[in-house]
């Protein structure tokens, strides 16, 4: 089985912009896990989610996160098993979304993903979404339901479009997008949070 390293081969072509988190690793990643597990613990209980299945979520996305930030991928063996796991945790009533939500936001968060990206691939003549953001958009339709969709897709254009736009102006050409649809989840976990707490 190929690594993601080598499974990665546009690493180290001229405009790719990645990030090399490991450097920070001794510091980072128990920053990350405190707060995670502070969030776990606040939010939980008034989404929806069990602890457990919080905890599944957002260390899944933290995982995505960071090899897509230092790989510019996403791979199948994190998004089809967190994909899964979503559907199941809506199916055991771990996730405060019914079943029927969960697939809807399965099959619309992939299609509105392929389908821009098939678009702009037609128009432009190359590709300009990965595979795997289509599965990982899919996955937080999974968790989330289909009704949050739209707002992911919304603030994870708005944020990667304006990093994009930033990056740009540094010569960048190809920066990860799963970040910015993570973004975006977790601004309509919030928003949801908010608003129960109200």
């Amino acid at each position: 089985m190929e690594t993601l390293q080598q499974q990665a081969t546009w690493l180290g072509s001229p405009g790719v912009w990645v990030i090399n988190w490991r450097r920070y690793s001794l510091w980072l990643l128990p920053l990350l896990g405190a707060v995670l597990s502070a969030m776990t613990v606040l939010m939980a209980p008034l989404t929806g989610f069990s602890l457990l299945s919080f905890l599944i979520f957002e260390w899944g996305l933290l995982i995505l996160v960071l090899i897509d930030l230092e790989l510019q991928l996403l791979p199948d063996r994190i998004t089809w098993p967190l994909l899964v796991m979503g559907v199941l945790g809506s199916w055991i009533g771990w996730t405060g979304v019914s079943v029927m939500e969960s697939l809807a936001g399965v099959v619309l968060g992939y299609g509105l993903l392929a389908g821009v990206g098939w678009l702009f691939q037609c128009l432009s003549g190359r590709s300009g979404l990965g595979g795997g953001d289509g599965k990982l958009l899919a996955a937080l339709g999974a968790w989330l339901g289909v009704s949050v969709i739209p707002g992911v897709l919304f603030w994870g254009a708005v944020l990667g479009g304006g990093a994009g736009l930033l990056l740009r102006r540094h010569g960048a050409e190809g920066y990860p997008f799963g970040p910015f649809l993570v973004l975006g989840g977790a601004i309509m976990v919030w928003w949801d949070f908010l608003g129960r707490s109200q």
